[in-house]
């Protein structure tokens, strides 16, 4: 969700096309405040990434993204807002837009002696234009700056991001779409399609800028928890069933599986019915 939002963004401000946007995410750098937000096998990835709370964002193509040593497949550059222009102060905001799309933010800043700081948390909600497709990100950025002597700065960061729910609805047939082109898979909706990530982010940064020279070091801890199962065909036999129950073949005991009904007739499909779980094992003889 958060890497169409910024793509798009990012092309509607003119720094790139969308096309062009995604390619850097996917292979190139993603920098938060000089931070790397990459996994470790290389992937790019937005979760941290609060639109709502960032102030600047830099795209360099081309040979002047050599500046970030080997992202020479491009390189975003993303600077959190750090203003702070009383020594305590609150904003909220909210948002909200069609297919139940809807954000609040509340941030609070601060400064005091060689110091200034912020905290901002998010929620975003969607409903989706498809059935099946709602989703939900809760977000936190903390920051903390401290002036350690002139020109050198130490900046401390803190990301945690929370989407508890995304749901797939999958692709449509030609003859589903005509149907209905709101709906959902029957696959999709069956298994359950929902990916379900949790990420934080913890990272020291060291950054002198001085008239002769000028350096960077960082050293961050990243955690991430993603469950995303795929959707498809469940085991068995997936025609439709005449009557009023249904054997499911070639399951494998200690695993659980999940199921929805629904009943067709000459008239259509009918709602399906709530999620039930079975995990199949050996009857003792």
């Amino acid at each position: 969700m958060e890497k169409v939002r910024i793509s798009k963004l990012m092309s509607e401000q003119g720094l790139c096309s969308r096309r062009e946007a995604d390619s850097y995410i996917e292979r190139g750098w993603v920098l938060v405040d000089g931070v790397p937000q990459s996994l470790p096998d290389g992937q790019n990835q937005l979760t941290n990434v609060d639109l709502a709370s960032i102030s600047r964002v830099e795209v360099l193509r081309g040979s002047a993204s050599s500046l970030y040593g080997n992202g020479s497949g491009g390189v975003i550059a993303f600077e959190t807002d750090r203003s702070a222009r009383d020594r305590l102060g609150a904003t909220a905001r909210y948002e909200s837009g069609s297919f139940g799309m809807s954000k609040g933010q509340f941030r609070v800043s601060g400064r005091a002696g060689p110091g200034s700081g912020s905290l901002s948390v998010s929620r975003t909600k969607l409903t989706g234009f498809r059935q099946f497709d709602s989703a939900e990100v809760r977000q936190l950025v903390g920051t903390s700056d401290v002036a350690l002597a002139a020109g050198t700065t130490l900046e401390l960061r803190a990301s945690y991001a929370d989407m508890p729910t995304s749901l797939n609805p999958g692709a449509l047939t030609a003859a589903e779409y005509a149907k209905n082109r709101d709906s959902a898979s029957a696959t999709n909706v069956a298994r359950y399609a929902n990916k379900v990530l949790a990420q934080s982010q913890f990272s020291a940064r060291l950054v002198h800028d001085g008239d002769a020279w000028s350096y960077g070091a960082a050293a961050y801890v990243q955690r991430r928890f993603v469950d995303n199962p795929l959707a498809t065909a469940p085991p068995g036999t997936a025609a439709a069933n005449v009557g009023t129950s249904y054997i499911a073949t070639g399951l494998n005991n200690g695993t659980t599986y999940v199921f929805r009904v629904s009943a067709t007739n000459a008239v259509g499909t009918g709602v399906y019915g709530s999620l039930v779980a079975a995990t199949p094992a050996t009857v003792g003889s």
